[in-house]
């Protein structure tokens, strides 16, 4: 299993409309594609104007093979298009992560 931990630093005050945007014509594309949503997070302390989700993957095949699905997406473009317009995005940062031996694990489908 595969765990890809996605953090956005949005532009300060502009994190709820982003959600919403995310929410209107995003969420659905997203999970339709790419499977196994673990869960979508707003930082209160620390770096703030930030949101984190996270997505599970069989391994990294299946999550390349996921990605270029969604990026194929007319609709996909069109709401990438609309977070670049809108000028919501400053950062994002991609991280990999493995769960330990002991960690539970969610059955993905296949």
């Amino acid at each position: 299993m595969l765990v890809e931990m996605r953090t956005y630093t949005i532009k300060p005050g502009r994190v709820d409309d982003f959600l919403s945007f995310y929410e209107r014509h995003g969420w659905a594309l997203q999970q339709q594609y790419l499977g196994t949503c673990l869960g979508w997070y707003s930082s209160k302390d620390g770096p703030l104007f930030q949101v984190v989700h996270l997505w599970a993957y069989q391994d990294y095949a299946d999550r390349e093979r996921r990605r270029d699905a969604l990026y194929r997406d007319p609709a996909w473009v069109e709401y990438f298009d609309g977070v670049s317009e809108q000028g919501l995005l400053l950062a994002a940062e991609n991280k990999f992560l493995s769960p330990t031996g002991f960690s539970p694990v969610p059955a993905l489908p296949a």
